[in-house]
């Protein structure tokens, strides 16, 4: 399995099913420094060496609405089909509920705007911009809220 298919949706999303609330308020202190130790500890599992550097990585925060925030995860260029140039992670509630998003390059060379629940993999398709994905994605989160 690639080191990065690992890093982007089983390490991060793990992270936020199983610690929450206390993962983001790390995330939001440490940002690019943490997703970057996440990524080179993923391809030390997988008995590779990231050779990137925290400077690969981008991180941005912004509230959505009074209650949702949305933190914007900038991943490396991606290098096939299916790694993540985006990562958008929405959170709200207490207690705290997140929905975990990826927008990942197809073998077109189009953006697809992907959801991911533990094991399950939903696939929107491709979006013109990212005000159509958030919307897309408050939508899914709000819905994941009300069950």
């Amino acid at each position: 399995m690639r080191a990065r298919y690992v890093f982007e949706h089983i390490m991060l999303p793990y992270l936020l099913d199983r610690r929450g609330g206390d993962f983001i308020s790390v995330l939001m202190m440490q940002k690019s420094a943490l997703l970057y130790k996440l990524c080179a500890s993923a391809y030390a599992q997988e008995g590779e060496t990231y050779n990137g550097t925290e400077a690969d990585f981008g991180f941005d925060a912004a509230r959505l609405d009074e209650q949702t925030v949305c933190l914007t995860l900038s991943m490396p260029a991606p290098e096939e089909p299916g790694d993540c140039e985006r990562i958008y992670v929405l959170a709200s509630g207490e207690p705290l509920r997140s929905s975990f998003f990826t927008a990942e390059r197809d073998a077109d060379g189009g953006l697809a705007l992907c959801a991911q629940e533990g094991d399950v993999r939903l696939t929107f398709g491709a979006f013109g911009d990212e005000t159509e994905a958030l919307r897309l994605m408050l939508g899914v989160h709000k819905d994941k809220k009300d069950e």
